[in-house]
């Protein structure tokens, strides 16, 4: 019964801390990320790469535009993307996709938004899609 009494009495010191400090969001819910953050470039590469590797298009794609971006901290950590794709002049395979010009022609320049969640473990270089979305 004391450990329980314990417990509950540190929860009430985190939760009087957190409303203190004006951090009410809950531990492992997704919070904003910057898109210059190290993690958030990394899964946007590889998410680009992925994106690339499944759609028939001659030409490789690049992101236009961050429209969001969050992370969360699971068994690894999620990173959660809004963001818009190009086409670009460049023909697939091309490996540096971020040196290619978009397509100014609007028959050719096609914008795809897409969301995408990257499941990365830094401890183990572990990275996977697990969620996306294009429209």
């Amino acid at each position: 019964m004391a450990k329980l009494i314990a417990v509950f009495g540190i929860l009430a010191l985190v939760s009087a801390a957190a409303a203190a400090t004006g951090q009410s969001r809950l531990v492992g819910a997704p919070i904003e990320a910057s898109e210059n953050d190290a993690d958030v470039q990394r899964a946007l590469v590889f998410a680009v790469n992925e994106y690339n590797k499944r759609t028939n298009d001659m030409f490789v794609s690049r992101v236009a535009k961050i429209n969001h971006v969050q992370k969360q901290v699971v068994s690894g950590i999620n990173i959660i993307f809004d963001v818009d794709f190009s086409r670009t002049l460049c023909r697939k395979p091309k490996a540096d996709v971020e040196q290619c010009e978009f397509h100014a022609e609007p028959d050719l320049a096609k914008t795809v938004k897409c969301s995408f969640v990257v499941y990365y473990v830094p401890w183990t270089g572990h990275t996977e899609v697990t969620w996306k979305q294009c429209s």
